[in-house]
């Protein structure tokens, strides 16, 4: 198989720069990770897809993922906002928080197959 790199910016930079500039929060390369990473499995798992695991209906359920993304995102800071101050002294959103709340972006994608 032949990998084709691409010097295009990565969308979901986009959307992690835009919320952080606008919600005040930063996200952790952890969570960044995470988030990327679990969009990434949405291209290319099989197993636990369920009726998208064929590629070729892997296009709309991608949108619909990465359209819920900064909803999800924006819902993280309100939680974030609402926990203790020694909690949120730094203002990062980090892994564990991501993992903690991945139901959300799940509900909020409408994909019964995204991972929780």
């Amino acid at each position: 198989m032949v990998m084709i790199e691409s010097t295009a910016p990565d969308p979901l930079e986009t959307i992690f720069a835009d919320f952080e500039r606008k919600s005040g929060w930063t996200l952790s390369p952890q969570a960044k990770t995470i988030l990327k990473e679990g969009l990434k499995s949405v291209h290319v798992d099989t197993l636990g897809l369920g009726d998208f695991a064929v590629a070729v209906d892997r296009a709309p359920i991608v949108r619909q993922v990465m359209g819920a993304l900064p909803t999800f995102l924006f819902d993280l800071a309100k939680k974030a906002d609402n926990r203790a101050k020694i909690e949120t002294s730094k203002r990062t959103i980090g892994g564990v928080f991501v993992l903690q709340n991945m139901g959300l972006w799940q509900s909020l994608s409408g994909c019964t197959c995204w991972p929780i």
